[in-house]
């Protein structure tokens, strides 16, 4: 078989071609900084950088939910401890009420100082977190869980 000029030409064309096709790729690379820049380039590469994502998508989610978990409980903390506080002077009011060397103007102002608290401790149960849902209401967060009965006055 004989090899004439032209297909001796056509093949070093083609081969020039494919150099660069190559060169361009290569650059298109570097220029990108991505080692591959369509999928088909490199299938499994491209596979491991979706799961990558999908995990750092995940990741960056969990740490949202622990800022949020975070500042719910601090919110939480401090309003338990606002309620230890109205509930010992509660206790303390109370233990103040047995005496009887109270006068009836004094026990109506123990009256209205327990009013004050309990009014107190139904706004402290009622308190919401930063995304506006109630701390105490179980899982239904946006469902007020306290109100303060007309019967107790």
């Amino acid at each position: 078989m004989r090899i004439s000029t032209v297909q001796l030409y056509q093949r070093g064309l083609e081969g020039i071609q494919r150099r660069q096709l190559q060169i361009s790729e290569t650059q298109m690379q570097v220029s990108s900084g991505k080692r591959f820049v369509t999928p088909s380039d490199d299938p499994a590469a491209s596979a491991r950088v979706l799961e990558f994502n999908r995990a750092i998508a995940s990741t960056e989610q969990y740490q949202k939910n622990i800022i949020r978990i975070k500042n719910r409980l601090e919110i939480e903390e401090n309003t338990l401890s606002g309620v230890s506080n109205i509930l010992q002077r509660v206790r303390e009011l109370g233990l103040q009420g047995v005496s009887e060397s109270l006068t009836g103007t004094q026990r109506a102002y123990l009256a209205a100082e327990l009013r004050e608290l309990e009014q107190s401790l139904v706004d402290l149960a009622n308190t919401t977190d930063t995304f506006g849902d109630y701390l105490f209401s179980g899982y239904q967060g946006a469902v007020r869980p306290f109100s303060q009965s007309g019967g107790s006055r």
